[in-house]
């Protein structure tokens, strides 16, 4: 069966030790989302050092690293109470090495633009 990435946002936050934290299944959320926010809040909890460090880890590679591949994988599944198929587990790690890459271009833009733009 087509796994279900479609539907209403949930708002996930702290999943990973940030406050406001909830550490268990969410009603309604999507694999995108719950793989999303897992996401976010591994490069929140990693700071820009982790960021910079996986950019360089995947110009030369698509896969997540295992420290990180761990806990997007268990904390999806947490998120959505089951645990993951193969499929979804590809399917969410393309999505960390999206964010991650997002992320590589914001920072590009932000230091090729400066004070010029108002975003220094």
């Amino acid at each position: 069966p087509e796994p279900n990435r479609a539907g209403p946002v949930v708002a996930v936050t702290g999943l990973l030790g940030v406050p406001g934290a909830s550490s268990g299944k969410v009603s309604g959320i999507t694999l995108d989302q719950a793989a999303e926010r897992t996401g976010a809040d591994l490069l929140a909890k990693g700071g820009e050092g982790a960021a910079r460090s996986l950019n360089t880890h995947f110009a030369s590679s698509t896969t997540v690293p295992a420290e990180y591949d761990r806990k997007l994988v268990a904390c999806t599944a947490a998120l959505l109470g089951r645990p993951l198929t193969a499929e979804e587990k590809r399917h969410i790690r393309g999505i960390f090495v999206r964010q991650v890459r997002t992320l590589k271009n914001n920072w590009l833009f932000r230091v090729r633009c400066g004070d010029e733009c108002g975003l220094a």
